[in-house]
């Protein structure tokens, strides 16, 4: 296999956006990308849509192969990164086929974290959990709920793909059964006041939440909730998170992810890594953080691709640290929630609420770090100033005044 000057481990948005904006610094480079998938790029974010029959299955398309050949991007696809042999720049993939490589880009994304609990693996039950991350997941989904014999399913999970399941379910005609570890959905992140806002809209949704409980264990068909409560789903709903499999890169240093520097370099000479793989210094908590959403995606593919092309020209003065407020934006139900900045260990939250709407900011030591918003998206750019400003409380309540 001929040497890449830039090999991309994963065909997603990162490394798409990378090779794109590497063949824009490059008209010569030797640009690939080798890809698990056996499709080019699609839209992770418009696969709702998709299920919820607002778009055919083509619109969720946003390359074809033969823009990669025009832009002299080499795309191999359904292979699997078996090892990567950093001090001989060659990356091994399960087909036999050896990558030889000046710089490397990492970009190989994340999977559905696993669901376990006693029952799960039962043939009768496991046909039944359904997960929404790729194309051929949407597929499986339309598919269940189109041959379903009954109407009732459950959405485990209290983050934005659960609450996407939910919608989905909903648009297709069935009952929907939500947990909530707390009194409140989400009450972690939103709190009291948006659980509340958060329960309005699912008491007129229909939506039955079982609260203060998890499922606890699996009897054939039925899932039994630690409170007591039992719900038969037809079909099962899964958004917990994601899980990143660093097996293939043995001998890079990881954390949660691949840790990398504020210039998205990693331990080893040559590499790079951006997306949801990554887990890079945020520039204004200063805490290590990987992050699971298509925005960070898109601009870590900027950003690594100007510092790869950078440190390949041998000019490292020309790279740029990675300094974004991240931020997440989904509209469910007609309701409109933003995430942005840093969230955890914050010691102090700052609340206003409005009529149907809540502005929730996350502080640390008396700076403001990140925010929760209902029905307030036009609140995200003041506060993701207030965030880059280091701004204090006194600051926040003038902007909100």
């Amino acid at each position: 296999m001929k040497a890449s000057d830039f090999l991309i481990l994963g065909g997603g948005i990162a490394g798409t956006t990378a090779a794109e904006v590497l063949r824009e610094l490059d008209s010569y480079a030797e640009i690939s990308i080798i890809e698990a998938e056996p499709h080019p790029l699609y839209s992770r974010v418009w696969i709702p849509k998709y299920l919820e029959h607002k778009i055919k299955r083509d619109a969720l398309f946003l390359r074809k192969i033969q823009e990669y050949a025009a832009k002299k991007i080499g795309l191999y696809l359904s292979r699997r990164v078996n090892k990567v042999d950093y001090q001989r720049r060659e990356v091994y993939t399960d087909d036999g086929n050896v990558f030889p490589y000046k710089k490397l880009l990492i970009a190989s994304g994340g999977a559905p974290s696993p669901w376990t609990l006693p029952g799960t693996a039962s043939p009768e039950f496991a046909g039944r959990i359904l997960r929404m991350h790729t194309l051929d997941d949407a597929d499986n989904i339309l598919a269940k709920m189109k041959s379903a014999a009954g109407k009732e399913v459950l959405v485990i999970g209290e983050g934005f793909i659960a609450l996407e399941f939910m919608e989905i379910f909903l648009k297709n005609n069935f009952t929907v059964h939500a947990v909530s570890k707390g009194e409140y959905f989400n009450e972690k992140y939103l709190g009291e006041s948006g659980g509340k806002i958060m329960g309005e809209l699912f008491l007129k949704n229909e939506i039955k939440v079982h609260k203060k409980t998890e499922p606890a264990t699996i009897h054939g068909m039925e899932v039994n909730f630690t409170n007591g409560d039992r719900v038969l789903p037809e079909l099962v709903g899964v958004g917990t998170g994601i899980f990143r499999n660093l097996n293939p890169f043995g001998g890079i240093k990881t954390g949660t992810g691949i840790l990398t520097n504020e210039f998205l370099e990693t331990s080893e000479e040559n590499t790079f890594a951006a997306g949801d793989i990554a887990e890079f210094p945020d520039a204004y908590s200063g805490a290590t953080r990987a992050l699971g959403n298509w925005t960070n995606a898109v601009l870590q593919g900027r950003a690594a691709a100007s510092n790869m092309f950078a440190s390949l020209s041998g000019d490292r003065s020309k790279q740029m640290p990675y300094q974004v407020v991240p931020t997440y934006n989904i509209s469910i139900l007609n309701l409109r929630l933003t995430f942005l900045g840093f969230l955890e260990d914050a010691d102090e939250i700052w609340e206003k609420v409005y009529d149907g709407a809540v502005a929730r900011v996350f502080l640390k030591e008396k700076k403001i770090r990140g925010a929760v918003l209902i029905n307030r998206f036009d609140d995200k750019l003041k506060i993701a100033e207030l965030i880059k400003a280091n701004g204090e409380i006194n600051e926040l309540e003038k902007a909100f005044s």
